[in-house]
């Protein structure tokens, strides 16, 4: 079994190429009549890929990130690279719309497959070598390492960054919310809607009761909370 470095040598990216060279009439032949088009952005110049570059490019960090040079067979490389896009087009953008009793998130995936993405339930090991448990155990513990930091790094996006500084609006009864946890499972969102709101003294609400789409409510500060606003329908960004 061929392994391979997550660092993906020019080697392997040159046999990759050539490749995809030799069967560039086929792969015309199949992509046309799906009505795949191939557009190209400059050599050295990945501003220019917009949104998209930025999702490389966290896929990129991520795995070398965690991973770093762990020598890998390709499955599995390949399975980290679905796992990580999964991740990546399951991030919540905006609310569906602002009914109270409706919790559903757009995300990247709506525009892909036009659903949320949902994981399959992972097969029984018993039957399983134990070197291969071993080898799929501690890519999984690599998975996990890379949701738990991508998606905090996400949340953190999400929320008011000069909330220290100056006055930001206060959350509002019915806002929906994605509640910052210590442990989620991947692909988790634990998403929440803003039943109440407590104010201070001064008119600044600093906690809020939020109500799960189980029906169970609890109270939280809203530093632990990220808000999900509807999108600018002037502004092109989906970060």
């Amino acid at each position: 079994m061929r392994l391979l470095t997550t660092g993906a040598p020019q080697g392997y990216l040159k046999d990759i190429y050539k490749h995809i060279a030799r069967q560039e009439d086929e792969i015309i032949r199949h992509l046309s009549p799906k009505g795949v088009e191939w557009k190209f952005i400059p050599p050295r110049a990945p501003h220019f890929g917009g949104n998209w570059e930025t999702g490389v490019k966290s896929a990129k960090s991520l795995l070398a990130g965690v991973m770093g040079p762990q020598p890998l067979t390709f499955e599995e490389l390949a399975t980290a690279f679905i796992r990580i896009k999964g991740v990546l087009n399951s991030r919540p953008l905006t609310p569906m719309n602002e009914d109270p009793e409706n919790f559903d998130v757009l995300t990247p995936a709506h525009f892909l497959i036009g659903t949320s993405l949902a994981a399959l339930p992972e097969a029984s090991d018993e039957l399983s070598p134990r070197r291969a448990i071993d080898r799929w155990d501690r890519l999984q513990a690599h998975l996990k390492s890379i949701w738990n930091r991508w998606s905090r790094d996400y949340l953190h996006t999400l929320q008011q960054k000069g909330k220290w500084i100056k006055r930001q609006p206060n959350l509002k009864k019915g806002d929906l919310v994605i509640m910052v946890e210590n442990r989620t499972i991947i692909g988790h969102w634990p998403v929440a809607r803003i039943s109440d709101t407590h104010a201070g003294k001064d008119g600044v609400v600093r906690t809020v009761t939020v109500k799960t789409p189980s029906g169970k409510t609890y109270v939280r500060p809203v530093v632990a909370l990220a808000p999900l606003f509807p999108l600018d329908p002037e502004s092109e960004s989906f970060s």
